[in-house]
């Protein structure tokens, strides 16, 4: 088992993919923060409107007397990342990793071999969630130091960190939950192009669906206090406070990221066992 992990470990090391999946996350961070400033400037006056591609409505600049960078903090801009950029950077790289080892005979290889079907699928399981924590740590760290290159370094002191640490550490564990699903629905599917569109799907869209479940729960069992949105990865990925985290959030979070990764891995050995290998 560990021999087929660091071999896991050894291909993201290798894989192309892998690094420009790391600078995109990097790339679009920055380009982020580059588009606040200049809507910023735009707001004080410093720059005209429209310069750079970069416009400001008029409702926008009157909303508030407070200068758009005042009022956006860094963790909120991480919020934004883990919900949106980050979380599909991390499902394009999964569905890539784990279709591509059948579409190049790779998986066929190795069970000819003799390994554990459930061996192999665990080891790329594995991996795949260590390259989710690695981008995750990435987005992490370039959002932070980019707020402080752009003069918002006021924000780090206090409780910053303390907000900063459980914050990611909840994201984190979400985050691998959602790999999860994406390797496990990766391996039901085999093919690149459905793994990707499914998992931008989920990401896009599963929130959407959630939303319309609790309300048809709400409507056919009007004293139920259930909601599928408390129970599913995404929800909690783009619902979890930056601040002042409360302990019943956190429980949740980890009960139900504990629940997702054990119910795909489940599914996922399963399907390696039952299914022919291409």
């Amino acid at each position: 088992m560990i021999h087929l992990i660091k071999g896991e470990f050894y291909k993201v090391y290798k894989s192309r993919a892998f690094y420009v999946c790391c600078i995109l996350v990097a790339a679009f961070i920055i380009f982020l923060y580059g588009m606040l400033v200049m809507a910023d400037k735009i707001e004080r006056g410093e720059i005209a409107n429209g310069a750079g591609g970069v416009y400001v409505s008029g409702e926008v600049m009157g909303e508030s007397s407070l200068p758009l960078m005042e009022q956006i903090t860094i963790l909120e801009i991480l919020q934004q990342m883990f919900g949106n950029c980050a979380c599909f950077i991390t499902i394009i790289f999964a569905a890539i990793f784990v279709v591509g080892e059948y579409t190049n005979g790779a998986v066929k290889n190795v069970v000819g071999k003799g390994y554990a079907r459930w061996k192999i699928f665990m080891a790329k399981y594995i991996a795949a969630a260590g390259v989710s924590i690695v981008l995750l740590i990435l987005t992490i760290i370039t959002t932070v130091l980019c707020g402080a290159a752009i003069g918002k370094g006021g924000e780090i002191h206090g409780s910053f960190f303390q907000d900063l640490f459980l914050f990611s550490g909840i994201q984190l564990l979400l985050g691998i939950a959602l790999n999860g699903v994406i390797v496990t629905v990766c391996e039901l599917c085999r093919s690149l192009g459905a793994g990707i569109t499914i998992g931008i799907a989920i990401a896009s869209f599963s929130t959407l669906v959630t939303g319309a479940l609790d309300m048809a729960i709400a409507l056919v069992l009007p004293q139920s206090n259930f909601k599928v949105s408390s129970c599913w990865v995404m929800n909690l990925i783009t619902e979890c406070p930056v601040r002042e985290i409360g302990g019943d959030f956190i429980l949740r979070a980890v009960l139900i990221s504990l629940v997702w990764i054990a119910v795909t891995a489940g599914i996922g050995i399963y399907h390696m066992k039952k299914a022919d290998v291409a």
